[in-house]
């Protein structure tokens, strides 16, 4: 009896002291680190590392060679509830005229109006969205391409780096890498000259690659070089 009593008293007074909540929730809330992260991430701007990324476009000639294409100069934004990589939202624009393929004459060619047509249409718009984990670390998205004013719906892939669970092993840094295949007939591009068998120089297909990394904004994290794309062609239109 004396016991129960005692027993009693001394949960009535822990609980007046709050000591009650301490030891049980607090294991809770620690349980519950990734989410926290994510949660404390949504007051933070996720910014693309260039000297960390990289996109490029490759396309088949003479059915055993390859040609690529590195864009020189492009930008990104990213998106992320606090879930993680399942609920990321991408844009990534390109600038038509800075691809280089490392040879000048071929450069006027793919810039040229029956290519990229880059005087007329000077960006290259994707945007990436519907990540579905398909195995390990790789989801397949919805990308919304544009070129040449044409936007087309692909299915691509996306690789995410150090990353378990839809979340990232360092909460501030987010690698990935976007890759697919598009037509380059449905977007108007129709430069293809032809051999003197009678084949065709060029593939129809397009192979599309992009390396991105993200950082989170918090202070000087890293050094940022402000794009030379302006900033409307790239962010999110609520």
């Amino acid at each position: 009896m004396m016991k129960r009593i005692f027993w009693k008293s001394f949960f009535q007074t822990q609980l007046k002291n709050g000591f009650l909540f301490f030891v049980f929730l607090l294991p809770s809330f620690c349980m519950g680190g990734e989410a926290a992260i994510w949660e404390e991430d949504e007051g933070g701007q996720w910014l693309l590392d260039r000297s960390a990324s990289r996109v490029s476009f490759s396309v088949a000639f003479l059915v055993f060679s390859k040609v690529t294409g590195l864009v020189n100069e492009f930008d990104s934004s990213l998106r992320m509830e606090k879930q993680g990589i399942d609920s990321a939202l991408i844009n990534i624009v390109a600038q038509a005229q800075s691809i280089d393929t490392g040879n000048a004459s071929r450069n006027e060619e793919i810039h040229s109006k029956e290519f990229f047509d880059a005087s007329h249409h000077p960006y290259i718009y994707f945007k990436i969205r519907n990540p579905k984990k398909k195995k390990n670390n790789i989801y397949q998205v919805e990308a919304f391409v544009t070129i040449k004013g044409n936007t087309q719906k692909a299915l691509f892939s996306m690789k995410c780096f150090d990353c378990f669970n839809g979340g990232a092993k360092d909460p501030s840094r987010v690698k990935l890498k976007i890759y697919g295949t598009l037509n380059r007939l449905d977007f108007g591009m129709k430069l293809n000259p032809l051999l003197e068998t009678g084949g065709v120089f060029l593939s129809k297909d397009i192979d599309v690659d992009c390396e991105m990394e993200f950082r989170l904004e918090r202070g000087s994290i890293f050094s940022y070089k402000p794009s030379v794309i302006p900033k409307k062609f790239f962010e999110f239109v609520n």
